[in-house]
């Protein structure tokens, strides 16, 4: 698990975040992020589309991937809530 962000030109950037299930990786633009390079099934519909940051999160988290869980998140998975 890990992540790894490089600029690729002028204000544009990729960030690679591997989890313990998957490997994302994005592009990140001045107004824009996008999921790019996966090919996971579960991802087809959101895949080289822009989004808002946040929005990407919430349609990420509507695919099952929660890279912002809150606690509940942790008790539905049967994992351990970390100390704050």
């Amino acid at each position: 698990m890990g992540w790894k962000l490089r600029a690729i030109e002028d204000e544009v950037a990729i960030l690679d975040i591997k989890t313990m299930r998957i490997t994302l990786v994005f592009e990140i633009g001045p107004k824009y992020m996008k999921l790019i390079d996966n090919s996971d099934p579960v991802l087809k519909d959101i895949i080289d589309k822009e989004f808002a940051p946040g929005d990407l999160l919430i349609e990420l988290g509507k695919c099952g991937i929660h890279l912002m869980p809150i606690d509940d998140d942790a008790k539905i998975g049967n994992i351990g809530i970390k100390n704050r």
